[in-house]
C-alpha cells in the first residue's frame, strides 16, 4: 500500500492462503486449497510499520508445479476488512516438499512387442531422485528383425480429469543406445544422467485433478526407418540435499622440526666426523676477533697427484711386491716344438 493521508478504520485484517490448479484447456482455475489465519482484530490503520506473527494449521501440501499444460500454483494475500473497498496485496510463492519413498527396490521386467521383440529390463532400482543416475542394462532374448539402431528417451505425460486422460507429452532428452546391428543375445547397458534434465518429482492423483508420470521410452529402429517401441515408468522423488564439505584442507606438516637431528649424526667415518676444536671454531659463520687473531697466516699447501692417492699398509706393499717378481720370471712353454705355435 502507498502512503497513508489518514488513518483507515478495519474491522480486521487477514492473511488468506491458496492453492490454485491451472490449465490450457479453458478449464476455469480451481482452488485445491484455501485457509486463512487472523492477524488483528478492528483497529485503525497507519503508516507506522507492524509486524503481525502468524501460522496455519496442518494441512494437505502438494508440491508446485509448472509444465507445459498444468500449473499448481501457491498465493499468500493480505485482505483488509473495511467499509472501503482496499484491493488485497497478493505475493505467489513455491511450496518445495522434500520426500523419499518408503520402498526402494530394484526393477527386472519383460518388455517386448508381440513377437517380433523380447527383451529384459534390468535397472538399478525403481525410485529415482532428481539429481540421481539410472543404470541398468537391456537383454535381448528374441528379435526377429533387422535392427540397426536403439534410442531412449526420457519422457513426461500430464494427464487430467476422471478418469484421467492424456493432455501433453514432453520428450526431454534422446539418448542413442546402439549405433549398428543388434543380434540376439546382446546385451546394452544403460547409464545417463537425471540432474541436468528439467525434472519434477513424479505427481499422482494430485486433489483428485491431474498427474503428472515419467517414463523410459526405447524404440528399436529397422534398416526400412520402422520404429518398435516400448516403454516402463519409473518414479521421481526431490530428496534432502546432500551436505557436501568442497572446502580445500591444506596440507599438514607431519614433521617435526624441534626434533630433528643435526648434521654431525650423519658422518659415517670416525675420520670424517669433527672434533670438538673442528666444531667450535667453524661452528659459527662469523668468528669473533680472538679466533682469527689465534690462527696463524700459513698458505696452503698444493697436494701433489702422489698424495691424493689412497694410503696403503706395509703388508699389502710386499704383497704388491712379489706378485710384480712373479710376472717377471719367464714361464716355461708347454710345448717343444715352435711350429706348434704356428696355425
Amino acid at each position: 500500500m502507498g502512503n497513508i493521508k489518514k488513518p483507515i478504520m478495519h474491522n480486521g485484517i487477514k492473511l488468506v492462503l491458496q492453492g490454485i490448479f491451472e490449465c490450457q484447456s479453458g478449464m476455469k482455475p480451481q482452488t485445491i486449497i484455501d485457509t486463512s489465519v487472523d492477524l488483528c482484530g478492528p483497529n485503525s490503520l497507519t503508516n507506522q510499520q507492524v509486524m503481525y506473527p502468524f501460522e496455519f494449521a496442518p494441512l494437505n501440501q502438494y508440491e508446485s508445479y509448472n509444465g507445459k499444460f498444468l500449473k499448481l500454483k501457491y498465493v499468500l494475500s493480505v485482505r483488509i476488512m473495511s467499509k472501503s473497498h482496499i484491493n488485497p496485496q497478493e505475493k505467489e510463492f513455491a511450496l518445495i516438499i522434500p520426500h523419499t519413498p518408503s520402498l526402494i527396490q530394484p526393477i527386472n521386467q519383460e518388455l517386448g512387442i508381440e513377437k517380433i521383440i523380447q527383451l529384459d529390463l534390468k535397472l538399478s532400482k525403481n525410485s529415482y531422485a532428481l539429481n540421481d543416475v539410472v543404470m541398468g542394462s537391456l537383454f535381448i532374448r528374441l528379435l526377429h528383425v533387422k535392427i540397426c539402431r536403439v534410442e531412449m528417451n526420457v519422457i513426461r505425460v500430464e494427464s487430467i480429469g476422471r478418469p484421467l486422460m492424456e493432455k501433453s507429452r514432453t520428450n526431454f532428452k534422446n539418448i542413442q543406445l546402439v549405433d549398428g546391428q543388434l543380434v540376439k543375445g546382446d546385451i546394452v547397458p544403460l547409464r545417463f544422467f537425471l540432474k541436468n534434465l528439467q525434472l519434477t518429482p513424479t505427481l499422482t492423483n494430485i486433489a483428485d485433478i491431474f498427474s503428472v508420470n515419467y517414463y523410459l521410452s526405447f524404440d528399436f529402429i529397422d534398416e526400412e526407418g520402422m520404429k518398435y517401441n516400448c516403454a516402463t515408468e519409473i518414479n521421481l522423488y526431490r530428496g534432502e540435499k546432500d551436505q557436501k564439505d568442497v572446502r580445500m584442507i591444506p596440507p599438514v606438516n607431519i614433521v617435526d622440526l624441534e626434533h630433528l637431528a643435526s648434521v654431525s649424526h650423519l658422518y659415517i667415518g670416525e675420520s670424517d666426523h669433527p672434533t670438538e676444536e673442528q666444531e667450535n671454531v667453524g661452528g659459527s659463520d662469523n668468528p669473533t676477533e680472538e679466533q682469527v687473531n689465534s690462527q696463524p697466516n700459513e698458505v696452503p699447501k698444493q697436494e701433489s697427484d702422489e698424495d691424493k692417492l689412497p694410503s696403503f699398509g706395509d703388508d699389502f706393499k710386499e704383497e704388491v711386491d712379489e706378485e710384480t717378481k712373479q710376472d717377471d720370471t719367464p714361464k716355461k712353454s708347454t710345448s717343444n716344438n715352435v711350429e706348434d705355435f704356428i696355425f
